[in-house]
């Protein structure tokens, strides 16, 4: 969708649903949803960006690298300030994002099991 970009506040979820190649297509055949990858929006001096996890690593991109996004606003009980927090110290910690994360979480998905998984610190964005 085309969005206006000054609509998109810091911390409203960022959900990808494009399906690129085979991982994409694995994803959404797991986890039964359309979305591939998520992210949330942060407005930093006047531009806007998604802090992710991708690949490994947390990072900030900017949106406009996004070819489509659906948005989905912050709960109004977390402040803006809060969520600023949250994304800055994740940025500043390494995440595990091993390989073994996706078998273990699309399992999960795909049998309907809704659980957080700690296992190991085994995480993807999808989960």
């Amino acid at each position: 969708m085309n969005y206006d970009q000054t609509l998109i506040e810091t911390g409203d979820s960022i959900l990808v649903p494009t399906s690129h190649g085979l991982m994409g297509d694995l994803t959404q055949f797991f986890t039964h949803s359309l979305y591939t990858h998520a992210g949330i929006a942060i407005w930093i001096a006047g531009r806007l960006y998604v802090a992710e996890l991708n690949g490994g690593r947390n990072h900030l991109i900017p949106i406009s690298q996004l070819p489509e996004f659906d948005v989905y606003s912050r709960p109004a009980e977390i402040s803006r300030e809060a969520v600023e927090v949250a994304i800055f110290q994740m940025l500043a910690e390494p995440i595990d994002y091993g390989f073994i994360s996706f078998p273990v979480i699309g399992l999960l998905n795909f049998l309907r099991i809704k659980m957080f998984v700690h296992w190991r610190k085994l995480i993807v964005c999808s989960g």
